[in-house]
């Protein structure tokens, strides 16, 4: 019975299919055609193009078009790559807040409880974890920052301030007060830091996305004088 059911599903899906298939190669036609009559419209724009180059009446203009748009696309990439890195450096930000805010609540319960260095023990190998998280915010940092330079202002770079390995000890081990104290107050100002520049990153990307859609329509308008050039 079990197999009889899965033959007659079987059956459903390839009669599914055989309807499909008429459309299917319609559209694979069609796309084909597609594509082959963009390719010989570039080639014959290009030869327009060589056209004009030729032309001493229409080659300044040709060329003054052309660095124009070289100017206008690299403008472009390279907003649109600094986005992408704003983005990355936002993930990452998101990764490291998320891990200290575990530990600042934590270190708040293990500041205020007497429960033999339990928390405590908890509180730091979340700590641990967060060294590569760390890391990895510098990283991406690192990479977007001389990204921005003349586009927009500079980011924000944490000042992170884990406990020493000393103090982690003395907290863990003997529950002391006072070590408790001063790990909550090292990861508060990492969390601060952590959520100020996550702020500007923010800030950054709606930046960066207005630049992008600005600097595209740039582009878009001197292709089309370009394109209205070649046609003419």
């Amino acid at each position: 019975a079990e197999v009889a059911a899965v033959e007659v599903e079987l059956a459903t899906h390839q009669q599914a299919v055989r309807e499909l298939m008429p459309e299917f190669e319609r559209s694979r036609d069609l796309s084909t055609g597609l594509a082959e009559a963009e390719a010989r419209l570039a080639t014959a724009l290009e030869h327009r193009a060589r056209q004009l180059a030729d032309d001493p009446a229409t080659a300044v203009r040709l060329a003054e078009i052309d660095g124009r748009l070289a100017v206008e696309r690299a403008a472009l990439e390279r907003i649109r790559e600094a986005h992408g890195a704003a983005h990355a450096a936002a993930g990452a930000l998101e990764l490291a807040i998320e891990s200290m805010s575990s530990a600042h609540g934590m270190s708040v319960f293990d500041t205020i409880a007497d429960d033999d260095g339990l928390v405590g023990l908890m509180k730091h190998r979340e700590l641990d974890g967060s060294v590569e998280r760390f890391a990895n915010v510098h990283a991406m940092l690192l990479r977007l920052r001389p990204l921005l330079s003349g586009l927009t202002g500079d980011v924000h770079r944490p000042n992170l301030r884990l406990p020493s390995v000393g103090l982690a000890t003395v907290d863990v081990w003997f529950d002391n007060v006072f070590a408790d104290v001063m790990t909550h107050q090292r990861i508060a100002s990492s969390l601060r830091e952590l959520e100020i520049s996550k702020q500007r990153v923010d800030e950054l990307i709606d930046e960066l996305a207005s630049y992008e859609s600005v600097s595209s329509r740039r582009v878009d308008a001197v292709a089309a004088e370009r394109a209205s050039l070649l046609r003419t």
